[in-house]
């Protein structure tokens, strides 16, 4: 691994998303930095309300979702960033808010409530036991979460009213809270703070996983991306700003790339990923020399 590029923004940095376009991240100054991947420039800074602590492109990269502490969710459109094509206001503060389709973003409140936000229509909500930190779409038709239970579900879609209906439940995988969670074609991958990545195949032809392996790592894991050019390819960064690279499941190199916690990972193409830090840098990571 390397870093091909390091942007400076506005400290400290708790969210970062990438389209093949484009990179946003954001954090507690309520500024949206935008960069351009082909030029590596920013191109814009956007600024929001408060506090910006999620944001994610929708599958076709048209949209973009972003959540604030306190409690709006904006959906822009790339095409004219800045203009909301939708906007909704929660009573308390969106940790997470990623798009279960082009359509509908699934956001994680502060009060442990799960929501499906579709761009016409009413909201739907899901009370959960406890809050919910992790969460990743696939196929717009699987919904992975880790919560502060230390819990990993899957939940589907219900075809007529469109709530989210719990598919599996993984208990006691890790011994602390899951703070990201990755899945592709053949596998999903847990980040905790308990210093472990748990690792879950999928079974072939359903929507179903089987856990397989419990991985260690030196620091607590804060943020995680699957790649797919060899199977049990991910990245996961970490408490102590060190992003590792796993390839076949096993421990392939480790670097420090940031002084601070990596806030997150977002995938750019099959070779690069982004990351962001409490540290204030975007960088672009080379995962292949």
């Amino acid at each position: 691994m390397e870093v091909c590029h390091s942007s400076p923004c506005t400290p400290p940095l708790y969210t970062i998303a990438a389209s093949n376009t484009f990179v946003v991240c954001g954090g507690q100054e309520g500024v949206l930095h935008v960069f351009d991947v082909a030029s590596q420039r920013k191109i814009v800074a956007l600024q929001c309300q408060d506090v910006i602590g999620a944001t994610d492109f929708s599958p076709d990269q048209k949209h973009l979702a972003i959540g604030t502490n306190d409690g709006w969710l904006q959906v822009h459109n790339m095409g004219q960033l800045g203009t909301s094509v939708v906007e909704h206001k929660f009573c308390t503060s969106i940790l997470r808010a990623k798009f279960f389709d082009n359509f509908n973003v699934i956001v994680s409140l502060g009060d442990a409530t799960l929501v499906i936000v579709p761009f016409l229509g009413d909201p739907k909500f899901l009370q959960m036991d406890n809050v919910v930190r992790a969460i990743h779409t696939f196929e717009q038709e699987l919904l992975a979460c880790g919560s502060d239970d230390f819990n990993i579900y899957t939940f589907c879609r219900n075809e007529e009213t469109h709530a989210l209906v719990t598919y599996e439940c993984f208990r006691d995988v890790h011994k602390g809270w899951v703070m990201d969670i990755a899945q592709n074609h053949t596998t999903m991958v847990s980040a905790s703070m308990d210093h472990t990545v748990c690792v879950f195949a999928k079974v072939p032809t359903t929507n179903s996983y089987v856990f397989t392996k419990r991985l260690e790592l030196q620091m607590e894991c804060s943020s995680i991306v699957l790649f797919n050019w060899l199977p049990g390819t991910f990245v996961c960064g970490t408490f102590g700003g060190a992003l590792y690279l796993y390839t076949r499941n096993k421990l392939q190199e480790q670097l420090r790339i940031h002084q601070d916690w990596i806030q997150g990972v977002a995938k750019v193409d099959s070779k690069t990923c982004a990351t962001c830090s409490s540290d204030g840098l975007m960088q672009l990571i080379s995962i292949l020399k």
